[in-house]
């Protein structure tokens, strides 16, 4: 049961309130159907990151969003992220964010906002970064700890995370670069929990 769904077919970002940036509805390429959000080449404009959260905000502690993400172009200049528990508004908001990290080495990062400033939580970033194809993007949290999936993934866990306790969900924009744009399509939010409930069929009885 999804807290939160956008494919992004009603070609509009109604679902969405938009604070600071240039998201708008592309239909040059998607996951599934016509549409999808997209994000154009822009730089770090005024120190203040683009942010996209979710509309009526959700106050959810523990939660798994997920989204499907294209990027056009090899550079290691993407700075991009997808968060949870998401509270206020720039220049001092916070939330636990999966982060595409143009940082040395460039890769995947579990990281935080708190108060406006990013913090790295991740060792070291981790790849590959896969252009030019559909990538499958979580972020779960349960608790005070967060665990990012690419592409189902797991691809690492950060424990005693406390500032935040809920909060919204949200995409956030540090830097495009050149030749590059960023689309995101069919993100979903649901309640989450660790170990996640699996079923089983049961075996094949014979007919009376």
């Amino acid at each position: 049961i999804f807290l939160f769904f956008d494919d992004f077919e009603a070609g509009n970002l109604n679902k969405w309130t938009q604070l600071l940036g240039l998201w708008t509805i592309d239909n040059t390429r998607s996951h599934s159907g016509t549409f999808a959000l997209m994000y154009p080449v822009e730089g770090d404009v005024d120190g203040l990151t683009r942010m996209l959260v979710a509309n009526p905000a959700l106050n959810v502690a523990d939660i798994y969003v997920e989204s499907w993400w294209y990027l056009n172009s090899a550079s290691t200049d993407y700075n991009l992220a997808q968060g949870l528990r998401m509270t206020g508004v720039q220049p001092t908001s916070n939330g636990y964010y999966t982060k595409l990290y143009n940082n040395s080495p460039f890769g995947w990062v579990n990281g935080k906002v708190i108060s406006g400033t990013f913090f790295q939580l991740s060792a070291a970033p981790v790849g590959p970064l896969l252009s030019n194809s559909w990538i499958r993007v979580g972020t779960g949290m349960v608790g005070t700890t967060m665990t990012t999936f690419v592409n189902g993934a797991n691809i690492g866990s950060i424990g005693g995370l406390t500032e935040l306790t809920s909060g919204n969900i949200a995409f956030r924009k540090f830097f495009v670069p050149n030749f590059s744009s960023w689309w995101v399509d069919d993100v979903i939010a649901r309640r989450y929990v660790t170990p996640e409930p699996t079923t089983a069929t049961g075996s094949e009885q014979a007919a009376p």
